[in-house]
């Protein structure tokens, strides 16, 4: 088999290996620790091992291909290679080649070693599937048991008082030991987990999901069975709230979070197509940001933002009485503008003054397929596709001023070099 051919097919088997392997790769390659592998930090950030800026600016979002975001880089975030190479300044053909010594695929390797390689990193994948399928429903087990032997919430219980919840919030709620359970469904109708809260100090709550299970899509609905108006609210107090301020017997539904509003709102209005959707949002950027995403999901949905204050349940607790349904706001839904192309009308084409043939353009295109003119670091430059023995193809970038365009497109180059 030809070397290149070899070469080219092993670093593709390297960085097929590397899919799934990179938070092993990065922390023993590039110094990660394990909050900087997790995808399970999220929001809440670690500091970026490129810039060390801020202690919460980077995120690791992908198993697969290692990708990440940082709010400082100038780079802003990329793949396991970006990142390899950023911290270790390491150059592409580097980072494969560590890459592959690490992963046991090293100079030499047939073809039938590297498929051996391939397939015991594929056994350690299904072995790793595996264990966290085991540990979901082990989390699973034991969320159930808690569940099935917690009792009825008890009015004397500290978030009853504090959020001024009402029977109709109660009523889909348990109590285990101090702990008040709120049930999560999924959207076809499976309770999958469920939030608790618990008093810490007086005054002050801590409210949790049950570890170790996913809740993304989650949801409670309450309230009436059917009614014509169907409130959406973010937090299980707020939906709640908003449902005591109504004064009807109306379907609630709690989305849990801003995020997941969209997603809420799109499940009320495919469980009740004839009802009005109001999302009962927070008056703030991410409820707002929620009610924008929404509109794009649902149209004719509404909003009602509380009158005073960021919420509907600190509204209640302020004493506000006014209703969500009183002055709330039909969103309209973006539409789609379609612009019909105009006719063209067919013109001479010039370039530096001299009008082209028809073999000029005809060449000109095919340059456009080769050649392009960007800028990098504040200079003009010419890119151009070249070949590569690592990833089959890299962009080579020239100077104008050291430019030398390819015999085959002559004498239409002598246009194009006018124009620089």
């Amino acid at each position: 088999m030809n070397s290149r051919k070899l070469n080219r097919e092993k670093n593709e088997s390297i960085k097929r290996a590397a899919r799934l392997q990179w938070p092993s790769i990065l922390q023993d390659l590039a110094g990660l620790d394990d909050n900087q592998v997790s995808i399970k930090v999220g929001k809440k950030g670690t500091p970026c091992p490129v810039c060390a800026d801020g202690d919460n600016r980077y995120s690791f979002k992908n198993e697969e291909n290692g990708g990440w975001a940082c709010r400082k880089c100038s780079i802003g975030g990329g793949d396991g290679w970006t990142l390899l190479m950023e911290v270790n300044n390491w150059n592409f053909s580097t980072a494969v080649a560590e890459v592959g010594r690490y992963l046991g695929i090293v100079d030499g390797a047939s073809t039938a070693d590297i498929d051996d390689i391939q397939r015991k990193l594929d056994a350690k994948r299904q072995q790793q599937a595996k264990k966290e399928s085991d540990e979901l429903k082990k989390h699973t087990q034991k969320e159930k048991a808690v569940w099935d032997n917690a009792g009825k919430v008890s009015p004397d219980h500290p978030w009853v008082s504090h959020k001024q919840l009402s029977p109709h919030a109660l009523s889909v709620c348990r109590q285990s030991d101090s702990k008040l359970l709120i049930p999560v469904f999924s959207p076809d109708g499976a309770r999958v987990s469920h939030q608790w809260v618990a008093q810490i100090n007086s005054g002050k709550f801590q409210k949790r999901f049950h570890c170790g299970i996913p809740t993304a899509g989650g949801l409670v609905e309450f309230g009436a069975t059917a009614s014509t108006t169907v409130l959406v609210g973010e937090s299980f107090a707020d939906t709640d709230a908003a449902l005591q301020l109504s004064e009807s017997d109306n379907v609630a539904i709690c989305a849990f979070s801003a995020s997941q509003i969209p997603a809420t709102a799109e499940y009320a209005k495919n469980k009740h197509p004839q009802s009005q959707i109001i999302i009962c949002a927070d008056n703030d950027d991410a409820g707002r940001q929620a009610v924008e995403k929404a509109a794009m999901r649902v149209p004719g949905i509404a909003v009602s933002y509380p009158p005073s204050g960021k919420d509907w349940s600190g509204y209640l607790l302020s004493g506000g009485q006014e209703s969500p349904l009183v002055n709330f706001e039909t969103i309209d839904t973006p539409v789609e503008v379609v612009i019909e192309p105009k006719e063209e009308i067919a013109t001479p084409a010039i370039l530096n003054g001299q009008e082209l043939t028809e073999a000029d353009v005809t060449t000109l295109t095919a340059m456009n397929d080769v050649y392009c003119h960007t800028v990098v670091g504040g200079r003009h430059v010419i890119a151009s596709s070249r070949y590569c023995s690592i990833t089959g193809e890299t962009t080579g970038f020239e100077p104008l001023e050291q430019f030398n365009l390819n015999s085959s497109f002559e004498p239409a180059a002598t246009l194009f070099c006018l124009d620089k």
